[in-house]
């Protein structure tokens, strides 16, 4: 992280600015009316508060809290700029690896995701609890080059989840390394280096786990995943993920798969044979 993004992660967990002496007072974390159509960056909002010599500084009563992965403040007091959109920035960021828009798009990489369950089966599961980042709608953009966008992670997947044959762990680290576009159903311009194979945490982030044989969703992420909707070829047995799994720390000759039937994860040898799902993006 650099000098001035571990500043901006830095600011007090709770400054309150004094609107007066020996009076302190919070600022609301709701915007008086929904954000106009002009948005600001991290990068421009961090400047505008690198910019303010103390927090008394700032005109009326304003909180600026750094909590963790959380950023939540009231900047209508901090700049009249601001003030005009009446932003109350409250964006989750999963590390500040580069700039994230706060245009009422998709924050990503997104925390972790909720699981997709809400039916309650046992008494205290996940059907209750529905914790995790919520699932953007629609949860999946076809890009219409062969690649389609998770619009939860940011992550960019090869459409057809069938395009190469069942191969050892070498051999799907080196397709996912040399894919490019013309291959695979791509036309998206990419190049070799630009896609690779997930790790098993990417890989497992497009199961929902209220489905099963495949545990995909649909494009909208509202019901079953179909032949097409949004990828083809989905098959509902393992992927091989890039992360090894560290049986020790002198064996190193077995990898992470996924099974896309219902996301259950295992260690396997790179020397067996499973499929291939390349992945671009991520930090």
């Amino acid at each position: 992280m650099t000098t001035r993004y571990g500043r901006f992660m830095s600011i007090a967990v709770s400054v309150m600015v004094m609107s007066g002496a020996g009076r302190s007072m919070a600022g609301s974390l709701d915007p008086a009316s929904p954000p106009g159509p002009t948005m600001h960056t991290l990068e421009e909002i961090y400047q505008k508060l690198d910019g303010i010599s103390s927090p008394q500084s700032l005109s009326a009563s304003t909180t600026i809290m750094a909590t963790g992965f959380y950023v939540g403040t009231d900047l209508r007091a901090v700049d009249p700029d601001l003030a005009a959109e009446n932003i109350a920035l409250n964006t989750t960021i999963f590390g500040i690896t580069g700039l994230l828009s706060t245009n009422g798009g998709s924050a990503y990489p997104a925390p972790v995701p909720k699981t997709g369950q809400t039916l309650l089966y046992s008494v205290g599961d996940d059907g209750a609890q529905e914790m995790g980042a919520a699932w953007p709608n629609p949860r999946f953009t076809d890009n219409g080059d062969g690649t389609v966008l998770d619009n939860l992670t940011g992550l960019i997947w090869l459409k057809d989840a069938s395009a190469f044959s069942a191969m050892s762990w070498a051999g799907a680290v080196n397709q996912g390394n040399t894919l490019n576009s013309g291959e695979a159903g791509l036309s998206d311009g990419s190049v070799e280096g630009d896609w690779r194979l997930p790790n098993v945490n990417e890989l497992r982030s497009l199961i929902d786990y209220a489905r099963v044989g495949p545990g995909l969703c649909n494009t909208a992420g509202t019901s079953q995943w179909t032949e097409g909707n949004p990828f083809t070829g989905v098959i509902s047995s393992y992927y091989w993920s890039s992360t090894t799994h560290a049986v020790s720390s002198v064996f190193n000759d077995r990898a992470w798969i996924v099974n896309m039937y219902d996301g259950y994860a295992t260690g396997e040898t790179k020397a067996s044979p499973y499929y291939v799902w390349p992945v671009r993006g991520g930090e």
